[in-house]
């Protein structure tokens, strides 16, 4: 182990973890100001969702709704239903072709959507996963969603559809 890793270890058990990224003048904080993971320092990539210090608000969980329906509407604005949406996010973001999306996948989206940061994003995937999975039909608990389980899980949580676009304006008058 580097002497630069030790160094960030002793720092975490010695500091609160908001203390923490101050002291390293970095906002490395979700929109609540706490640090829930740093995952530089650890090197175990199992479920991250024990080593998440805090679960999100009611607020945080409606900001990142939001943050993900805007996604939605800006970079699938043709899609129709929850369905296209999850048939969608599968053609982008199942990089592996196991036609199911991983936390790590999960991860990808959540970047692009704007949701979390890179040391609460891990925990964000990990909790949408096991959020969707428990409200699944399909019973299994994978930790990977499938399109079904997508489609299933974004009706639950009030995504829809993207607005149709307006209305083209009438041609002018001769």
């Amino acid at each position: 182990m580097n002497l630069k890793k030790l160094s960030l270890i002793a720092m975490v058990l010695c500091m609160a973890p908001q203390s923490f990224a101050d002291n390293l003048e970095l906002d490395r904080r979700d929109s609540s100001g706490i640090v829930l993971r740093d995952p530089l320092l650890d090197d175990y990539q199992g479920s991250v969702r024990n080593e998440c210090l805090a679960d999100p608000t009611d607020a945080e969980l409606a900001e990142a709704r939001d943050k993900f329906q805007k996604w939605v509407n800006e970079k699938l604005p043709k899609a129709k239903d929850t369905g296209e949406i999850a048939k969608e996010i599968m053609t982008k973001f199942d990089t592996n072709g196991d036609k199911k999306i991983t936390s790590t996948e999960l991860e990808s989206l959540l970047e692009e959507a704007g949701i979390g940061n890179w040391i609460t994003r891990s925990c964000w995937a990990t909790g949408i996963i096991d959020h969707f999975e428990k409200e699944s039909s399909e019973g299994n608990k994978d930790k990977a969603l499938t399109e079904e389980e997508i489609s299933a899980g974004l009706t639950k949580i009030g995504i829809t559809a993207p607005p149709p676009p307006p209305p083209s304006p009438p041609p002018p008058a001769s």
